[in-house]
């Protein structure tokens, strides 16, 4: 009977440690996001199968400074330089301070050309093209 509850016992410990080394996966949500434009969810229409792209501000410059994405996709502005910069649309619709070390996003949810720049830094420009 020793050698039974033995048996068991090691059985019990070998599935205790291969249950805690069994690396657990854990599958990424996928499906359509919906994003608002506006405050008016009956007009606000649904984006799905967005993308994330991203611009670089650092030394004084956007990286890329032109950038190809679809409608509906997600631009991040990330600022790596140690000034405060904007990202300011040459139409107006969109202008955003962006201390040191902080990003802003913004969703493209028409198509156009868009050229913007930083209203601190005038020659710093860049162009967003959606398609």
């Amino acid at each position: 009977m020793n050698k039974i509850n033995l048996v068991l016992a090691l059985l019990g410990i070998l599935l205790l440690v291969v249950g805690c080394t069994i690396q657990q996966t854990i599958p990424a949500t996928t499906g359509p996001m919906a994003t608002a434009n506006t405050g008016n969810a009956e007009s606000a229409p649904a984006i799905i199968n967005t993308a994330t792209a991203s611009v670089t501000i650092e030394n004084f410059a956007f990286n890329p400074s032109s950038l190809d994405i679809k409608v509906g996709d997600i631009v991040e502005f990330v600022n790596k330089d140690s000034a405060s910069h904007t990202v300011t649309f040459d139409d107006d619709s969109f202008d955003e301070t962006i201390p040191s070390g902080a990003s802003v996003t913004h969703t493209f949810t028409q198509k156009g050309n868009l050229d913007y720049l930083c209203s601190f830094h005038r020659s710093m420009r860049g162009k967003v093209i959606v398609s």
